[in-house]
């Protein structure tokens, strides 16, 4: 019976020293594999996900662009307006009078009504005079226009 208990004794003894040789060594290598692994995985997952993010914030910006070009169209086509142009030209008793207040306020009025549920307020102001015309309004009217936060900036801007 002793020999059957060193027997066995030095068969564990074996096997425990084989899996600590071979078991140990496999697993530092799928240690370390697992983390290599992990690591260039997540480096996709952040990559895929970064490009994603970037797509869709272009896509959005696009719409947002595409949105807002037509009252930028608006805009400039305000600024050509032959009939807005001659207004701002004239003199201040002519600003002032029932016809050539009437027709940029038609004008106003029309832009307005172009697109109301997006267009708050359509508007020329004369920076001499310091009068505006708009289709809120039924006959021009006189306000400081350099105290006007939109007026400030246009001047800071250069607009």
């Amino acid at each position: 019976m002793l020999k059957k208990v060193k027997v066995t004794s030095l068969k564990k003894s074996l096997l425990a020293k084989m899996l600590l040789l071979i078991g140990l060594p496999v697993a530092i290598i799928f240690s370390i594999t697992a983390v290599i692994v992990l690591k260039d995985v997540k480096q996709s997952v952040t990559q895929l996900t970064t490009n994603h993010l970037t797509a869709e914030s272009q896509s959005v910006a696009n719409q947002i662009n595409n949105y807002f070009s037509k009252y930028s169209e608006i805009i400039r086509q305000m600024e050509s307006n032959e009939l807005i142009r001659q207004y701002l030209q004239k003199p201040l008793a002519e600003k002032t009078s029932i016809q050539g207040y009437k027709d940029v306020k038609q004008t106003t009025d029309n832009i307005y009504n172009t697109d109301p549920d997006n267009i708050s307020s359509a508007w020329i102001a004369d920076c001499e005079s310091n009068t505006m015309v708009s289709n809120e309004k039924d006959a021009l009217y006189q306000i400081t226009l350099s105290e006007r936060p939109w007026y400030k900036l246009a001047v800071e801007k250069k607009i």
